[in-house]
Order: C-alpha cells, then sequence, then structure tokens
C-alpha cells in the first residue's frame, strides 16, 4: 500500500509540475547541447518559433501601414500603397486587396457602371469565341483549384472581357494563332 501512495504521490507532483510549467512564459533559452534557444514559451505552454512570431509581427505592422495609408482620401500617398503592394507578401489577402486595388486604380467606386443582365452579356457577337478561349486559358490553372470554383472564375473572366467590349465598341477581339 505504501508503494501505491508513493507512485499517487510522485503523479500528482508531477502533474502540479506540470501545471506550473504551463503558467509559466518567457524566452526559454537554448543550451550549450542543442536545447531551446530560438523558442518562446507561452502561457498555454506550447512552443513557437520566434521566425513565426516575428513574421506575424511583420504582417500586422503592413497590415495597419497599408489601412493607415489608404484611411484617409484627401491625403493618400499612392507612391508608398504601390510600394507596398510589391513588397514581400503583396496586399496580405483579399479584404486588403479589395480596398486598395480601387486606390491603386483611381476608382470612384461611387460612380460604377452596373453589370448588364447574363442574357445581354451572352447576346454580345464576341461572346462565343471569348468564352471557348477562356475555357481554354483556365486549363492551366493550379491543379488544387476545384471545379465549381474554376466555373465561377470562367463566367466572371468572360463576363468581363465582354463587359470591357461593351463599354468600348471600338475594341475589338481577335483570337492568336500560334
Amino acid at each position: 500500500m505504501g508503494n501505491d501512495s508513493e507512485q499517487l504521490s510522485l503523479l500528482r507532483r508531477r502533474q502540479q509540475t506540470n501545471k506550473t510549467n504551463k503558467k509559466s512564459s518567457g524566452f526559454v533559452p537554448r543550451d550549450d547541447n542543442g536545447g531551446n534557444e530560438g523558442v518562446i514559451e507561452n502561457g498555454n505552454g506550447t512552443r513557437e518559433e520566434i521566425g513565426k512570431i516575428e513574421r506575424n509581427e511583420r504582417k500586422r505592422n503592413k497590415r495597419k501601414q497599408i489601412c493607415d495609408s489608404i484611411s484617409d482620401p484627401d491625403s493618400i500617398d499612392i507612391d508608398l500603397v504601390r510600394h507596398l503592394a510589391i513588397t514581400s507578401g503583396g496586399l496580405l489577402c483579399k479584404t486588403l486587396r479589395r480596398r486598395v486595388w480601387p486606390v491603386l486604380l483611381n476608382l470612384d467606386l461611387n460612380n460604377v457602371i452596373p453589370i448588364p443582365p447574363v442574357s445581354e452579356i451572352q447576346s454580345h457577337k464576341d461572346y462565343q469565341q471569348v468564352h471557348i478561349d477562356v475555357i481554354r486559358c483556365l486549363r492551366r490553372f493550379p491543379p488544387d483549384v476545384d471545379y465549381d470554383e474554376r466555373m465561377a472564375l470562367q463566367d466572371q473572366l468572360t463576363s468581363l472581357i465582354i463587359r470591357i467590349f461593351m463599354k468600348h465598341p471600338d475594341l475589338h477581339y481577335y483570337q492568336e494563332i500560334i
């Protein structure tokens, strides 16, 4: 019985030690034998590499810089916005790209031409050829793009090309023969 009691006591001490270690937070230095240098232990007891933390911090700083640079329409530094767009990571995410691209293109989002009905797009003289060529070009998409997304992108691209022709009737569609 004394043996079981000692084992239970040892188990409880280990659990208490683990709980105490999990609550600790801060830098855990590496010893000369390849210990834990370059690792931060957070309050949950898990470890994250400093490089990952630094990348996340750089992304947060870049996101803030992008948002700050476009927050006031009267004082946008377009050169800074362009620079942020072409530096590592680009515009970081779809949400930021949707906000920044109109700024880069100097578009007035309050004066956007409505999308014509699908029937009007499909009745355009160049629709069939554009549609065939778009199908052909989308075969070159990365293999991890699923079928439904590919089809949606195909429709969007076809519609975009035809809308450009509708807005600029002096343009004509030519298929390149190689």
